[in-house]
């Protein structure tokens, strides 16, 4: 997903390449088209997902035979779920999969713990790193944060609302589709939990929404700021709110990070957004039923929780009148110790550390200037190749849903490159879903 995580992505990267690396960023068919095409020079391959799906395995077999050394660090990570059990279940990860990495990085001890139990013969690849996307949330890079036109809202209270299923700009099947590729539905059962995990989230949704209109209603001298999931529809949401002038139906394509930052309190239910905000020492209000089927609640027992409305007004009371800037702060912070480890802040570096101690003779492979020109050709000739076939009725050809923004890549980049007091790296925009950087 784009925008939750190309930031974590750059942070990497620009820090890799002050350390002697070039970093190519780019989508898994992306990276696979410019391979077979001899390309891609030998090098270190990160790839976000432990469960690896039949149809993904010959593909990674042949980076392998090529050179390449893989390592995994999840963007998906079991930091949402109330016990890492339930998280090695619902992704369809088990002891006899396969373990093509090097290394694994994970966000805390917890995942570390949990995975090095799972594959006992294996558990020296499992590294307690922390995550470069959980180290942006704290005050070490607040300046990626400070946005004048986010400011103007203020103040404002902040609904962070992952409903990517019922609201998304897909129909909630095509969901069903992409489980069936990555091998997390194989039998009827798995059917049916993906249901009635569906009809959990979308009954959330729909008493959110009441929610936000009462809140409107109740407290009408605050905007209320609404980011929806990045897979939603936008004008989804602005129909249901046309009548609530105090509601705002933000971006879902710029940084959340600094939505939070600047708001006067988070409310949510069940997203990976209170943990950040509980990182970032803002006021937070867990809302609405526990998500008992899906049992991702980690970010509900997070902050004050609310069940009822009246509940909820009292909460948001206590925080605009200062009866209750920090809710619940140290307990919050007490439950992610375990599942993030954040205080430091140094995870890219950590990361590098393994990578160049595992596969140190990878600094030698560079990116040649025909190469990177061949990059840039060969994937305008295979979109406008897709274009045909997909004319001539081929439409189950699959491409990547977002485009690089050219302006956040660069201005991130150089603000990283500040914080850590290193040079800026040079930045190739490959095509709209590729960059390198290298010196």
């Amino acid at each position: 997903v784009y925008t939750r995580e190309i930031k974590a992505h750059l942070l990497l990267a620009t820090i890799a390449v002050s350390r002697g690396y070039e970093v190519l960023i780019a989508s898994p068919s992306n990276l696979w088209m410019y391979k077979r095409l001899n390309l891609l020079p030998r090098g270190n391959y990160l790839i976000k997902n432990m469960n690896i799906p039949s149809n993904s395995e010959s593909q990674y077999n042949s980076y392998i035979k090529d050179g390449f050394d893989l390592y995994c660090q999840e963007q998906e990570p079991s930091i949402l779920h109330s016990s890492f059990k339930d998280f090695i279940k619902l992704m369809k990860i088990n002891s006899n999969q396969s373990l093509p990495f090097k290394a694994v990085f994970c966000w805390g001890d917890r995942g570390t713990n949990g995975y090095k139990n799972l594959f006992s013969s294996k558990s020296s690849i499992f590294y307690n790193t922390g995550s470069p996307r959980s180290d942006l949330w704290t005050n070490k890079y607040l300046p990626l944060r400070e946005f004048n036109y986010i400011k103007n809202f203020r103040p404002y209270i902040l609904f962070v609302l992952n409903f990517g299923g019922a609201m998304g700009m897909k129909h909630w099947t095509s969901h069903i589709k992409t489980l069936f590729g990555l091998e997390l539905i194989k039998k009827e059962e798995d059917l049916i939990d993906f249901i009635n995990e569906f009809k959990e989230d979308s009954s959330i949704c729909f008493e959110m929404i009441l929610t936000i209109k009462n809140v409107s209603i109740k407290f009408p001298n605050l905007n209320i700021v609404i980011r929806p999931h990045p897979v939603s529809n936008l004008e989804y949401w602005k129909a249901l709110f046309t009548n609530n002038k105090n509601v705002i139906v933000s971006s879902n394509e710029d940084s959340l990070s600094s939505w939070i930052s600047n708001s006067q309190l988070v409310v949510h239910n069940g997203c990976t957004s209170a943990i950040e905000t509980v990182i970032q020492n803002i006021p937070l209000i867990s809302h609405g039923p526990s998500r008992d089927i899906c049992k991702a609640n980690i970010p509900n027992s997070l902050g004050k929780r609310t069940k009822t409305f009246i509940e909820l007004e009292s909460a948001i009371n206590d925080v605009i009148n200062n009866k209750d800037k920090n809710i619940d702060q140290l307990e919050s912070k007490n439950i992610l110790n375990n599942l993030i480890s954040f205080e430091m802040s140094n995870s890219s570096n950590l990361i590098l550390d393994i990578i160049s101690s595992k596969s140190v003779a990878n600094l030698e492979f560079k990116f040649s200037y025909l190469g990177i020109i061949m990059m840039r050709i060969s994937k305008k000739v295979k979109s406008i190749l897709d274009k045909f076939r997909r004319l001539f009725g081929n439409q189950t050809l699959k491409d990547v849903n977002y485009e690089i923004n050219k302006t956040e890549v660069e201005n991130t980049v150089k603000i990283i490159s500040k914080i850590h007091n290193i040079n800026h790296p040079k930045i190739e925009f490959i095509s709209k879903t590729a960059i390198l950087l290298k010196k």
